[in-house]
């Protein structure tokens, strides 16, 4: 289903649990508020997909999103060593296995910071009030989706901390993790 930018606009402004950080009208990404958390709401509509894309199941599920949500933790570290990125990498990939709830998270690199996001596709149907009451739907998507970003973000904090606590190990864990025996 096709959830427009000024659709969610109206759903987080009619809304008394959401508000708005920044003006959501001037750009592709704005800030929202919510449970004295921010969170970053960006939409992907810089181009159409073509008409013979749309059929792709592929495509349509996991590259055609009309916008995400999406919050950034930026931990500190004193080890500055390309070991150390790596070791990131290797971080997020484990939540990512681990995560059982439709949240992703990178690393990245160049400023350093994870990043934690949810796709709408994945809340979004199309019931039948949705024609009538779509502001009602578009927030409780967006409260599903915030609440998954937010226990991924959880999961990301106590991997990290773990990881400070005994570096070594939790990598050798990290990147045998879901092996068989013949793999590793």
């Amino acid at each position: 289903m096709k959830v427009t930018k000024q659709q969610v606009i109206d759903a987080v402004s009619q809304s008394s649990v959401f508000k708005f950080v920044d003006d959501p009208i001037s750009s592709r990404t704005f800030t929202v508020e919510w449970k004295g958390k921010r969170f970053f709401i960006s939409f992907n509509d810089e181009k159409e997909l073509a008409d013979k894309t749309e059929d792709d199941e592929l495509v349509e599920r996991f590259g055609a999103t009309d916008f995400s949500i999406s919050s950034l933790l930026q931990p500190k570290f004193e080890d500055k060593s390309e070991q150390m990125i790596f070791n990131k990498y290797i971080i997020a990939n484990k939540v990512n296995v681990d995560l059982e709830i439709p949240a992703l998270v990178l690393y990245r690199e160049f400023v350093d910071v994870y990043e934690v996001s949810v796709k709408h596709k994945i809340f979004f149907t199309q019931p039948v009030g949705m024609k009538t009451n779509a502001s009602k739907y578009i927030e409780g998507a967006v409260s599903s989706m915030l609440i998954c970003v937010m226990l991924a973000m959880r999961k990301l904090s106590r991997e990290l901390k773990e990881f400070k606590v005994d570096p070594e190990p939790f990598i050798k864990n990290a990147r045998t993790e879901g092996m068989s025996e013949y793999e590793e």
